[in-house]
Order: C-alpha cells, then structure tokens, then sequence
C-alpha cells in the first residue's frame, strides 16, 4: 500500500511539476522570462544625421535609462526615420534631465527611433522587444 501512495504521490507531483516549468516565455542563451533587448546610446555611435534607429517594426519600447546627463533634447518616435512621414512623436527627453529611468512600455508599429544630436555627449540604453 505504501507502493501505491509513494507512485500516486511521484505521479501527481510529475504531471503538476511539469506544468509549473511550460510557458510561452522567449528563451535566449539560457536565459527564460519576458526578456528585453537593449541598446547602449553614447557620444561614440550616436548617428552623424541626428537619427539613432533602435528598432524596426512592431515592438515594444521598455525605458531609457539616462546613464549620462546631456545638454541636449531627444526626441523618440514610433517611426522608421526621425524625419519621415507619419512619423509619431511618443515623447522627448528633455535637455539636461539628470541620470534616472525614464519607463516607456509602449507598443511601436513602425519602429522605435530616437533623434540624436550629432553632438551628444552622453549615454543612455534603451530597453525594447
């Protein structure tokens, strides 16, 4: 009888325990969960033409964390070019905001692209999926 509960017992602990590791969550290098992707923004690859492209497409704009303050605006858009048609403003850091997480979540359609000045001196990553 002992046999019996101990096998009942390993039985019901398998098929509930194997419903507690299946999910829908992205998988990367080992890594599980409802993971971001990021891009690190600095004086050393800011775009020469005043656009930064983050993301194309469909997506998910996390936060952008301000790693160093700059002198200078940025504008975020939902679009595939700061300066393209249709674009949608979705916000502007202002100049000179000091170090902080700035969170977003919101969803893009075109694209996550932000308006660098070609002289940006700072860093800040941005989180999107």
């Amino acid at each position: 009888m002992k046999n019996f509960i101990l096998g009942i017992s390993i039985s019901i602990a398998v098929l509930f325990g194997a419903n507690l590791f299946t999910s829908n969550d992205v998988k990367l290098g080992g890594i599980s969960g409802d993971v971001y992707n990021f891009k690190n923004i600095s004086s050393t690859n800011a775009s020469t033409t005043h656009t930064t492209a983050v993301k194309m497409g469909n997506g998910v704009l996390g936060s952008i964390t301000i790693n160093t303050a700059d002198a200078r605006a940025i504008g975020i858009y939902d679009s595939i070019s700061a300066t393209a048609t249709g674009q949608t403003l979705i916000g502007v850091i202002k100049a000179s905001t000091a170090e902080q997480t700035l969170i977003y979540d919101v969803a893009v359609v075109k694209g996550i692209v932000l308006d660098v000045p070609a002289s940006y001196a700072g860093s800040m990553t941005v989180t999107y999926k």
